[in-house]
């Protein structure tokens, strides 16, 4: 496959989402897709390894990280000005909202049809420009056990 792009600033994404006691001690990145298969979007895999701080424990965390296609004429197709806040929008507003209804309605066991987010920037300036910094960081779930099914049956 061809280069992988970088993730600027990986640790500051995924802050919020993991156990402050812990840091990112590695990490491995690699496509999971071919540029351009994906269409709307760049598709990493990305495994990390997590330390703690005072107990030198370990904890693995596997994310998918979507970024912006890598291809201006991509960019233009998709909208990724729009499409990538709508998408962002989703995982860190609908869905929380989503499982808080399911708590609201006295449901004993909630059901998660998502993967989790682990953090979604436009950019690494904070502006509301989505530049070639966006990023999606979303729970792998082949990881947690999930699998494909194949896009064309014969």
């Amino acid at each position: 496959m061809s280069n992988v792009p970088k993730i600027e600033k990986l640790e500051d994404l995924v802050a919020d989402h993991i156990d402050k006691q812990k840091k990112i001690v590695e990490s491995k990145v690699a496509r999971l897709t071919q540029p351009g298969e994906n269409y709307g979007s760049e598709m990493l895999k990305v495994d990390l390894l997590l330390k703690g701080e005072e107990s030198g424990t370990g904890d693995q965390l596997s994310v998918v990280a979507k970024l912006i296609p890598e291809d201006e004429v991509a960019r233009k197709i998709f909208n990724v000005q729009y499409s990538f806040v709508a998408e962002a929008e989703f995982y860190n507003t609908i869905v929380p909202t989503l499982q808080q209804f399911q708590k609201e309605q006295g449901m004993e066991e909630t059901y998660d049809f998502f993967p989790k987010c682990y953090g979604a920037r436009k950019n690494l300036d904070r502006s509301d420009i989505v530049d070639e910094n966006a990023v999606l960081l979303l729970e792998n779930l082949i990881a947690s056990g999930m699998y494909e099914i194949k896009k064309c049956m014969k």
